[in-house]
């Protein structure tokens, strides 16, 4: 428990860690909105540069095999019972359509798009959420959450979408996360490491994206890579 100081009050850095984003960060959140709404129109209009992106790009930017992941942990998941995977921010839905093509029923897939693109099929994918990360319901837990260019990349809030990933994840589940552009001054790497240990995270990768070549700022681009710790009874 935090030490409290004489007048009952937090300690001013625990105050800051525990208040909501929006209320510790306000500049934050007034520069949400106009942000928010210019990605709604490159969802509308197909105007990502990340529309269409493939597996085998995923990997080559974030350094992270996500196919051979779910290889390697889907054992006995069936159709009764599937790996699900959630893609924050999944463009016209090509990588998941190749994990669905990949694993059938074994697997089931969600993206989560800011609005949906007229005309696009978003062709297998299970359940297309659509919302802003911070305020969408998923009714179930994932066993694997990835993002690339997408919901968290493009919001000024990270740390409280990241608290709703790692809400979302199963126990032992897996975080591939494109964060965005981040120098090593920002205040939001600081919180996101501690958010991070508040919740027993202590085996992490923050690393820079391996090329990013949609980006035009020199300001580095990161992954955060973790798996959700599985409690064990005493």
């Amino acid at each position: 428990m935090a030490k409290r100081t004489r007048k009952g009050k937090l300690p001013a850095f625990w105050q800051r860690i525990t208040r909501p984003e929006s209320k510790r960060a306000g500049d934050r959140t007034r520069s949400e909105e106009s942000k928010e709404e210019r990605s709604r129109e490159a969802d509308r209009t197909r105007g990502w540069g990340t529309f269409h992106t493939k597996l085998r790009e995923l990997k080559r930017e974030t350094g992270f095999d996500i196919l051979n992941a779910i290889k390697s942990g889907i054992g006995n998941f069936t159709e009764d019972r599937p790996f699900k995977v959630f893609d924050l921010g999944c463009g016209g839905g090509i990588a998941l359509g190749q994990l669905k093509k990949k694993f059938g029923t074994r697997i089931k897939t969600v993206g989560l798009v800011f609005e949906r693109t007229p005309g696009q099929k978003y062709n297998h994918v299970d359940r297309l959420i659509i919302g802003n990360v911070k305020k969408v319901q998923p009714k179930e837990s994932y066993d694997l959450i990835y993002s690339f260019q997408g919901a968290i990349a493009h919001i000024e809030m990270k740390t409280t979408a990241l608290e709703r990933v790692i809400a979302w994840l199963k126990p032992g589940g897996t975080a591939v996360l494109d964060i965005g552009e981040l120098h090593l001054q920002d205040s939001r790497l600081g919180e996101i490491k501690t958010l991070l240990m508040q919740n027993g995270i202590k085996d992490y990768k923050l690393d820079v994206l391996r090329t990013y070549r949609y980006s035009r700022s020199e300001t580095p681009c990161r992954v955060l890579i973790f798996k959700k710790p599985v409690r064990k009874l005493p």
